[in-house]
């Protein structure tokens, strides 16, 4: 992976900044259990890439609420 360049790095201050990581966490979490609910039968086709970049998210939201 390479290293973050200054413009994503300042997108990632900005979001975080005034954000709370873990409420953020909370609320995807729900989002996304709720989309699964009204949504099992009809799941898009690449929907395991969608779920593995979510909880990629996932894990970088926690991890910034840990260090607060």
């Amino acid at each position: 992976m390479k290293k973050p360049n200054e413009n994503t790095v300042a997108a990632l201050e900005e979001l975080l900044g005034d954000a709370r990581p873990g409420r953020m966490y909370q609320s995807l979490t729900r989002l996304f259990i709720d989309y699964l609910f009204y949504n099992a039968n009809g799941l898009p086709v690449d929907f395991e890439n969608i779920l593995d970049d979510l909880e990629r998210l996932l894990r970088f939201l926690a991890a910034i609420e840990l260090q607060r």
